[in-house]
């Protein structure tokens, strides 16, 4: 969590409608934009282990599991139930690495020509 809180701590200091409940005090919006911002976390940390080659060996089903147990993990701690949003999750992490698949694909094409 302490990636999310860092970045919500940014995003606080950058945009002034996000500064006054964080700086209010208001500790169930301070809560939801730590969430907001550590949940896609979970995405770019699986994918650095994948990139990085950690992950040679282990199949995709398995490290899709990985990604799902600390999505509801990460959920659980949060509050709320879990299994109804991680749905959401693995969708929104499958999205952020097609387009990280095909930003690396067309970076690796221009780096070509």
């Amino acid at each position: 969590m302490t990636g999310g809180s860092v970045i919500a701590k940014a995003a606080v200091e950058h945009f002034d409608s996000l500064r006054k409940p964080w700086v209010n005090g208001d500790e169930d919006k301070a809560l939801g934009l730590t969430r907001v911002f550590t949940i896609p976390m979970i995405s770019r940390w699986y994918r650095a282990i994948d990139l990085s080659g950690q992950s040679l060996g282990v199949s995709a089903d398995d490290r899709q599991l990985g990604r799902k147990i600390a999505a509801v993990n990460l959920l659980t701690v949060f509050g709320g139930d879990p299994e109804l949003e991680v749905r959401d999750f693995m969708n929104m992490d499958l999205q952020f690495n097609f387009e990280q698949d095909g930003i690396a694909r067309k970076e690796k094409t221009l780096a070509v020509l």
